[in-house]
């Protein structure tokens, strides 16, 4: 599998677990991770509202074997060296810049102050060697438990001759991208979404999580298939994410937070792909498995490790490589370990 790809859609499926573990941004360039519900407010007179520019710089890794290395699609991968690895380690940075109103330091909001209904917003962009994105969303929180949020973000990627292809459009005949000049397209996306959390006792919570999210390429036509950034065997047209979370809160030492997180996600139609592509499955529901855990090893950083288990397609042929998936017959499912993967988050301002 292409890297890329591996790495977009566990960031997909693990979003809502993102967001939870309080860890900003980490090469979100897409728009499925919804804004930190806002913080209850009361007397703004007495709190302060004035923006705040925070500054981050998270690595990100991720564990793939060799034969997937060796099949995803680059020349350079495709040797029997790299196929009888193992297991290979991946990690590459982002920098990432949030905009946001300040919010009240915990504990200094009584609960007699909290208002049944308060609005946040966030403007945010992320560099990355996967490309560019810049968005905003703006979130309503129905009692600090429920939060409703709506965001937009705008994207563009790069390529690195034919090493690392980030953007382009598929090609059926040949059965592979065909690049796009770098900067040449962008991928924009309009997402709602809906969270709610239950504490428990023990410091214990519940998160459930909905998404609904279009996304777009200006490159491609109707139901023809490309890859922007992060965005890889997409289309224009809505998907979803749906994601429950149990996880414990830890008060002392180095570990912050363990949980598990099941997710679902896939597109609402089919019919957002030619029909050539209908024997893959498009509308197929993936599901997802990730226990994680958060550290935090300095008072600016955070460290989330998880491991992610699919449930994906089988397909009729497994011999094919990554710019081929698109073409495949569609069998059946199958659940299977995909990789581990660390997040090591920097707050830099």
């Amino acid at each position: 599998m292409n890297f890329v790809s591996l790495f977009h859609s566990i960031r997909q499926k693990t979003a809502a677990t993102a967001v939870c573990c309080l860890i900003a941004g980490s090469m979100h360039i897409y728009a499925d991770e919804p804004v930190p519900p806002p913080l209850p407010q009361s007397d703004t007179k007495s709190i302060s509202r004035s923006p705040v520019l925070n500054v981050s710089l998270d690595i990100s890794g991720f564990t793939i074997n060799g034969d997937n290395l060796a099949r995803s699609g680059y020349d350079w991968a495709d040797n029997n060296f790299v196929r009888n690895v193992p297991i290979f380690f991946i990690a590459f940075p982002s920098l990432s810049v949030q905009l946001h109103p300040e919010r009240p330091k915990p504990g200094t909001v009584s609960r007699k102050d909290i208002k049944l209904i308060s609005f946040s917003w966030l403007a945010d962009g992320v560099l990355s060697p996967a490309g560019i994105m810049t968005g905003a969303s703006v979130s309503c929180s129905i009692t600090p438990f429920f939060t409703l949020t709506a965001a937009s973000h705008i994207s563009s990627s790069w390529n690195y001759g034919s090493t690392f292809v980030t953007i382009a459009t598929y090609n059926p005949d040949n059965r592979k991208y065909d690049t796009c000049t770098s900067l040449s397209g962008a991928a924009y996306s309009f997402a709602g979404t809906a969270s709610a959390m239950l504490p428990l006792p023990a410091r214990n919570m519940l998160q459930f999580t909905y998404s609904s999210e279009y996304t777009g390429f200006t490159r491609a036509e109707n139901g023809e298939p490309w890859k922007c950034g992060m965005n890889q065997n997409s289309v224009n047209g809505w998907k979803f994410t749906a994601s429950a979370m149990a996880s414990h809160m830890f008060t002392k030492g180095s570990i912050k937070m363990t949980g598990i997180t099941f997710s679902a996600g896939g597109w609402y139609s089919s019919s957002y792909y030619d029909d050539i592509y209908q024997p893959y499955n498009p509308s197929y529901v993936t599901f997802t498995i990730t226990p994680m855990i958060r550290l935090q090893p300095a008072p600016k950083q955070s460290v989330i490790v998880m491991a992610v288990i699919n449930r994906e397609r089988r397909f009729e042929n497994d011999s094919y490589t990554t710019n081929q998936t698109l073409l495949q017959t569609y069998t059946g499912s199958r659940w299977q370990f995909k990789t581990f993967m660390c997040i090591w988050h920097i707050q830099l301002r």
